[in-house]
């Protein structure tokens, strides 16, 4: 039986136009959700992936999830995510929303879902069919593409080595980090012949546990300054290879992945937070650092 009505002589909509009309429709249904917040007690509070970059495509922000929906449904008024990005202001903003599917719902080897006229893709790595949908930050390379060139998480990564500084900063008095808890030294002076030093390595050994969190640093640096005293240089997080093996994937934090020291048998990763380093605030070595 035909739904149409003889004396409607509207022309059906252009597949254009319905995938705008959609589009509003999630943009209406998802208005309050330019604050975090109000999306958070409106369910959408796990944050899945923090905060998400491509080196040069992009980024996609972070994942803010409703669980209960990822079930299988396929609701263009029922994401399963909100994405948001910090902005210059240390402010949430919201981005756009996407859809997953989970491969254990609806398997990799089948016809992907369909939304908007467009097919979800196959992440395999996830194990989930996905699709994007930027309905609030103009993305120049498509509504429905995965990476957003005008997305970074620069201000998130900053905002977080904030977080160590003001977390660290009673630690400029050597006595004050010692008393914390960093009171076991690991090195002398360590020094590179043409890069660098490290300087003097203090660990808090009950931190040595497999821990990866910005704010729980397992080591903090030192060196003798001019005047003989101990000036903090920055922190380092260090991962053993007895917790987390050598031929795993590398932890990750301030969305740098961890080096491997072979000799040490460990995951490390620097943060110059009080020496400024020219070679980068992630760099092992820092050339302003001497053990002379």
């Amino acid at each position: 039986m035909s739904c149409s009505n003889d004396d409607d002589n509207t022309p059906p909509l252009s597949e254009e136009d319905q995938i705008e009309q959609l589009i509003q429709e999630v943009k209406n249904a998802t208005s309050t959700f330019t604050n975090i917040n109000t999306a958070m007690n409106a369910g959408w509070n796990t944050d899945l992936s923090g905060c998400v970059e491509h080196p040069s495509a992009g980024g996609m922000g972070h994942h803010y999830a409703r669980l209960e929906f990822m079930d299988g449904r396929v609701n263009h008024l029922e994401p399963q995510v909100l994405l948001y990005a910090m902005n210059a202001n240390e402010q949430m903003e919201f981005l756009g929303v996407e859809y997953i599917v989970p491969f254990e719902v609806l398997p990799a080897d089948a016809e992907p879902p369909v939304l908007f006229f467009q097919e979800f893709h196959a992440n395999h790595h996830l194990g989930i069919w996905a699709l994007h949908v930027w309905t609030e930050k103009e993305n120049t390379v498509g509504m429905f593409a995965d990476f957003n060139p005008s997305v970074s998480c620069d201000n998130w990564i900053n905002y977080l080595i904030n977080q160590v500084k003001a977390e660290t900063a009673a630690y400029v008095d050597f006595n004050a980090g010692m008393n914390a808890g960093w009171d076991n030294q690991m090195s002398d002076c360590v020094e590179h012949p043409t890069e660098g030093g490290m300087g003097f390595h203090y660990g808090r050994m009950e931190y040595f546990d497999g821990r990866v969190n910005h704010l729980e640093p397992q080591v903090l640096l030192y060196n003798l300054n001019e005047n003989n005293e101990m000036e903090f240089l920055g922190v380092e997080y260090i991962v053993p290879f007895a917790i987390h093996p050598a031929d795993a994937e590398p932890p990750v934090l301030f969305n740098q992945h961890f080096h491997q020291n072979p000799n040490l048998e460990i995951w490390a990763l620097h943060l110059w937070t009080e020496k400024e380093n020219p070679s980068g605030i992630f760099n092992d070595w820092n050339p302003n650092v001497s053990c002379n």
